[in-house]
């Protein structure tokens, strides 16, 4: 069995050490955020193959995704060809997913209303590049206008085919994840000593209600689902998806301890050989059954391996040096600002912390039922209904007392009719979805797409 040098070779001890340090490393202010947005590109087919005569452009040729994201932001371009994997813009970059979905991930920002603008901004420049090209950038949990046997991965890297033969081995849930699914992710400073993680239990106590309130994939009659993302997502893979510490979210946590524990107890996914080759993991082998007793041809993990395995977890908050808020549906853009916005008032205003904490965490105990119940039947469910109510509420009024300039009042006014037209009535924008793909599918396309900005004269 390969064997590596001395003092590369992983324990168990080390394990929490090394997950402390990645997954919880903080920034100077304490309030950082960031954003992914995920979106997918839609065009008319040349016959009509799939629901609206809608397909999926390719990534790459002369008619291609990539080429349309080159003309979106060249003029941030240091270099014209080869087209990149990565286009740097603005404080981010805009990349790839597995299925073609476009990808644009900011840089940290030190308030809700500069990453906002920003995201505004490069969206804006994407609409505008797709639409002379017919191109509909839709922001919806999952793509309800094609079949996604219709949808094949576009990107070769190892990554992707590995996680494509794993999670191949646990049902087909993992192709429509990489390749159907799109997500708004937001990402907050994990917060320091009792803060960070008072801020952990709490964002992962609300996931519950952030999938229930901003579902927008709905699944197709009679399948009441409001979110078909979160059912994906649920059903991928338990072992490497879910809530780290679980129930134990009513108690004071170690943070770091409850996912070590979570890490240690994840099968492998992604296997590196010595030559530099990798393979699936073989499934029912955790990563402590690997530093345990090793692998026949990988050899004993190291420090490097955890790393790579830590990324492989798909936890409703992943923290990779910021809380990655993951259990929210991607969404039209006349709605983003509003989980950015209640996410932010909840988990960066202390006292509203507090508060909201003591609160939520009798539900700890039902955790796991909540979380399978917000993407089967959202708000519809009367607890989760009156929960959402009563804690985004509070954490408007957390985020209307964060420092001055830090959120858009405009975005404000947002979340107050967005909590009067949805959440107060039981509804998520994925019942306004369900409306209109089963009346006119191109109407519901519009509904979903970026808005295309009006050229300024020049």
């Amino acid at each position: 069995m390969p064997t590596p040098d001395a003092g590369q070779r992983l324990t168990r001890s080390a394990v929490g050490r090394i997950v402390a340090d990645l997954a919880f490393a903080t920034t100077s202010t304490d309030q950082a955020i960031g954003l992914e947005i995920e979106v997918f590109a839609l065009r008319p087919a040349s016959t009509v193959d799939g629901a609206a005569g809608l397909v999926r452009p390719p990534i790459r040729g002369n008619d291609g995704l990539a080429a349309m994201v080159f003309a979106a932001v060249e003029s941030e371009l240091a270099v014209t060809s080869p087209l990149p994997d990565r286009w740097p813009v603005a404080s981010g970059a805009v990349t790839f997913e597995p299925g073609g979905q476009i990808e644009y991930s900011s840089g940290v920002h030190a308030t809700s209303a500069s990453v906002l603008d920003e995201v505004e901004q490069v969206m804006g420049r994407l609409a505008m590049a797709a639409g002379e090209r017919g191109i509909a950038l839709a922001s919806t949990g999952h793509d309800a206008w094609t079949d996604p046997d219709d949808v094949g991965q576009q990107l070769d890297a190892a990554r992707y085919r590995v996680m494509d033969a794993y999670l191949g081995q646990r049902g087909g849930g993992g192709q429509r994840m990489m390749r159907h699914t799109a997500a708004l992710q937001v990402n907050l400073d994990p917060g320091r000593g009792d803060v960070g993680e008072r801020r952990w239990r709490l964002a992962n106590l609300v996931a519950p209600l952030s999938v229930a309130s901003f579902a927008c994939s709905p699944a197709a009659p009679p399948d009441p689902a409001v979110s078909v993302r979160a059912r994906t997502w649920r059903n991928l893979d338990p072992t490497r998806t879910g809530i780290p510490g679980g129930r134990g979210m009513h108690r004071e946590v170690d943070r770091a301890a409850d996912l070590t524990r979570f890490a240690l107890d994840a099968d492998v996914l992604m296997l590196r050989l010595p030559d530099g080759s990798v393979e699936a993991g073989p499934g029912r082998f955790t990563f402590g059954n690997w530093i345990d007793a090793g692998h026949p041809r990988a050899g004993w993990p190291t420090a490097a391996d955890l790393r790579e395995h830590l990324t492989t977890l798909f936890t409703e908050v992943r923290p990779r040096g910021a809380l990655e808020i993951r259990s929210i549906d991607a969404l039209p853009s006349r709605f983003r600002a509003v989980p950015v916005v209640l996410l932010a008032g909840l988990l960066l205003h202390q006292p509203t912390t507090e508060l909201v904490l003591e609160l939520m965490a009798p539900t700890a105990d039902r955790i796991d039922d909540r979380l399978a119940r917000a993407g089967e039947v959202g708000l519809k469910d009367p607890e989760l209904c009156a929960n959402a109510v009563e804690i985004w509420s509070f954490a408007l009024a957390g985020a209307a007392a964060l420092p001055a300039g830090w959120v858009r009042p405009h975005d404000l006014r947002a979340v107050e009719q967005f909590i009067d037209q949805f959440t107060m009535r039981g509804r998520c924008p994925a019942d306004d979805l369900r409306q209109l793909l089963a009346s006119d599918p191109l109407a519901a396309l519009r509904w979903a797409s970026e808005p295309i900005p009006s050229r300024q004269p020049a």
